[in-house]
């Protein structure tokens, strides 16, 4: 730990996900294979002019996105990933001392960044059942105050009524995070947007359906009197030329987001299914992806299941017991199977 570090870094933890090889269930990303996106965009940037800086704020792909979503482009912030903007708003809307309400368990970058930039945490916990407060959230009364649907980890998207009530009746900013929202159909809080409400943030990832979690793109649709300022703060050039060419590229043509959607709504039953087979606790997940409890240590299972090279997200703190598993195409699932047929007569004291 550096002396010349600010107390709120020195008392921060890095971000720890790391795989390793094999089979990744732990990061919630796309497992269905590459979005032909990235192909095109690679065969069009052939012989490009790499040596020249990308758009300043990424006026292909925000004019892209304002056709797709019926938003003027002035309602868009692209950054480098939905987490980036996270910073951004912090940055952007707080001042020393600002409360920031959030729901817990969520993004764990959430209480992160709003520390950083010198915001007061004001958590409401989560129902036993995982459900939402939205009277506690509204009357924890934030300068900015988080939601995420559906919800990262517990894979449950808040009632839309509960989080209008949210937006409607929060004297500050509200940010929703729809990271996973193409899992739950597509019913996004953008309409909102779309009508005119001045005080909503809508958060958005590629990272997710579009499978490109690896190029680092993510976008804010809000009103432009907000967007005007979180691109001030946002800082130039957030997106590279590839990036950008194959995001814009990948809103083109739905068929391969529609298929990884549909995969994942097929998929996610059996998973569910299996894990129960083993004696986990599910919860019900509207993403791509399932929190369950398992019915030995998590961390054993996890390190036991690494060895097999399949990894799967264990936790600390309150999410201890648990753990997470994102949902792949059926052969992830039968991967998934052999490895817990070998780990789990062992764990439980089996030969």
């Amino acid at each position: 730990m550096s002396r010349f570090a600010r107390p709120e870094v020195q008392r921060l933890h890095a971000y720890e996900e790391e795989a390793g090889g094999g089979l990744n269930l732990m990061a919630n990303t796309n497992l269905f294979g590459a979005n032909p996106a990235i192909e095109a965009a690679l065969v069009r940037m052939k012989g490009g002019r790499f040596s020249e800086y990308p758009s300043l704020t990424s006026v292909v792909l925000r004019n892209a996105l304002g056709k797709k979503l019926d938003v003027d482009p002035a309602c868009v912030v692209t950054g480098n990933g939905s987490n980036d903007l996270i910073d951004v708003l912090c940055r952007t809307f707080l001042s020393p001392g600002d409360r920031v309400a959030y729901h817990w368990p969520c993004f764990s970058m959430i209480p992160v960044f709003l520390r950083l930039n010198h915001g007061v945490p004001a958590s409401v916990p989560l129902g036993p059942d995982w459900s939402l407060d939205p009277d506690a959230l509204i009357a924890a009364d934030g300068k900015v105050t988080f939601v995420v649907r559906p919800n990262n980890p517990t894979g449950n998207a808040f009632p839309r009524r509960d989080v209008e009530r949210i937006v409607e009746e929060s004297r500050g900013l509200v940010v929703v995070d729809e990271a996973y929202v193409e899992f739950l159909g597509g019913e996004s809080f953008v309409t909102e947007v779309r009508e005119g409400r001045d005080n909503l943030v809508v958060l958005r990832t590629f990272s997710k359906a579009h499978g490109m979690a690896g190029l680092r793109v993510g976008y804010s649709v809000s009103h432009p009197s907000l967007a005007e300022e979180m691109t001030k703060v946002r800082g130039p050039f957030r997106l590279d030329t590839l990036a950008e060419t194959a995001a814009t590229i990948a809103l083109a043509d739905d068929r391969y987001l529609e298929g990884v959607v549909e995969g994942v709504r097929a998929e996610r039953p059996n998973l569910k299914r299996l894990l129960e087979e083993k004696g986990f606790t599910v919860f019900r997940s509207d993403a791509n992806f399932l929190l369950a409890k398992p019915p030995v240590d998590p961390k054993r299972l996890a390190a036991a299941l690494a060895g097999q090279g399949v990894h799967v997200r264990d936790f600390a703190g309150d999410l201890a017991p648990y753990v997470r598993i994102t949902v792949g195409p059926p052969s992830a699932t039968a991967r998934l199977r052999v490895a817990l047929d070998e780990a789990l007569p062992k764990l439980m004291g089996g030969s």
